[in-house]
């Protein structure tokens, strides 16, 4: 399963609890993975890869 739609609901929580550093972070993360195509094809990135594709992106 791709888990960037439920990394997307929690920067969006943040956001709404005015945590706008935060939820910009994980987006930018998941913009600059998404942008190496990681998780952007049905089926071809694995759960794993996706997350550590963005968790990388994070540091």
């Amino acid at each position: 399963a791709n888990p960037i739609a439920t990394i997307w609901s929690g920067a969006m929580m943040l956001e709404h609890l005015s945590e706008t550093a935060a939820a910009r972070r994980i987006m930018k993360a998941v913009e600059a993975t998404t942008a190496r195509g990681i998780g952007t094809t049905a089926g071809k990135d694995k759960t794993d890869t996706i997350t550590a594709a963005i968790v990388a992106a994070l540091s």
